[in-house]
C-alpha cells in the first residue's frame, strides 16, 4: 500500500473513530480514548501532530470531527515498544483508565488481548487484514462485538475517495482521495439523489446503523456498466 493511500485510511479510521464518540456526545463532557501500540516509542506519539503516522492520521480525523485535545478530549498514548510479553499489561492498563473508546495497532496478539480484555469498550483497530479469518468479527458487513475499523484490502487501484456528509446532508464532500485534479479534496461535492452510487451507499449504510447498529454496509460493484441499482459515481 502507497504512502499516500495510507495517510488517507488512518484519516479515515480518526473519523470512524469518532462515531461512537459522537453517539453519545453531550455537551460540556471530556471524551476518554486510548490509543495502543506494539512496537513504536510513545515518544512519536506526542502532541498534536505527532511523528508517528498512526496517531497523527487519528487525532486529525477526531479533529475534523470536533474532538479537540486538552479541550473536549484526552488522548492517553501508550505502547508495548516492541515487547509482546507487555501486550496483556498495557491493555489491563488502557481499560483501568475506563476510556470511551480504544484504539490499538493491527498487530494479532495486541488485538486479542484487547478483545480479552473488554466486550463493552468500542475497540477501534487500525487495518487488520484478516479480521473475520482470524475470528475477530462475524462478517465485514455485521461484525457483531466491539470492535470495529478498516480492513486494509489493497485493490491496486490509483483513484481511492473518502466522502464526508454535509451537516444539512445535502451532499457528501471530498474529505479526502488518491488520484483527483489537484483542488478537489476538500471541496468537489458529490450529489446524494436517488440514482446517485453515493446516495445510495448512505441509505445502506444507515439502514444497517438502524438494523444491527454496525453502520456498515459494503456496497460491492463487479461490472459498472451492468450496475442497476444506482447510475455511475461522479
Amino acid at each position: 500500500m502507497s504512502q499516500a493511500k495510507r495517510r488517507q485510511l488512518l484519516v479515515a479510521a480518526g473519523a470512524l473513530l469518532a462515531k461512537p464518540l459522537a453517539r453519545a456526545q453531550q455537551p460540556g463532557r471530556t471524551y476518554r480514548v486510548v490509543m495502543v501500540l506494539s512496537t513504536s516509542p510513545v515518544a512519536e506519539m506526542q502532541g498534536p501532530d505527532p511523528v508517528h503516522p498512526s496517531t497523527r492520521g487519528v487525532l486529525h480525523g477526531l479533529r475534523s470531527a470536533g474532538f479537540v485535545e486538552g479541550k473536549n478530549l484526552m488522548f492517553d498514548r501508550r505502547s508495548a515498544e516492541g515487547d509482546p510479553e507487555r501486550y496483556k499489561q498495557i491493555i489491563d492498563q488502557a481499560i483501568g483508565w475506563k476510556p470511551d473508546v480504544m484504539v490499538v495497532a493491527p498487530a494479532r496478539a495486541l488485538l486479542r488481548a484487547a478483545q480479552s480484555a473488554t466486550r463493552t469498550v468500542p475497540i477501534v483497530q487500525m487495518g487488520y487484514p484478516r479480521l473475520v479469518e482470524d475470528g475477530f468479527i462475524a462478517s465485514l458487513a455485521r461484525p457483531g462485538g466491539n470492535i470495529t475499523g478498516p480492513a486494509i484490502m489493497e485493490l491496486g487501484e490509483s483513484l481511492a475517495k473518502l466522502l464526508q456528509l454535509l451537516p444539512d446532508r445535502s451532499g457528501l464532500r471530498l474529505a479526502a482521495g488518491v488520484g483527483w485534479k489537484p483542488g478537489a479534496v476538500g471541496h468537489a461535492i458529490v450529489g446524494v439523489g436517488d440514482d446517485s452510487q453515493a446516495g445510495y451507499t448512505l441509505r445502506e449504510h444507515e439502514l444497517a446503523e438502524q438494523q444491527t447498529g454496525a453502520g456498515f454496509a459494503p456496497i460491492i460493484v463487479t461490472d459498472l456498466s451492468k450496475e442497476q441499482r444506482f447510475s455511475g459515481p461522479p
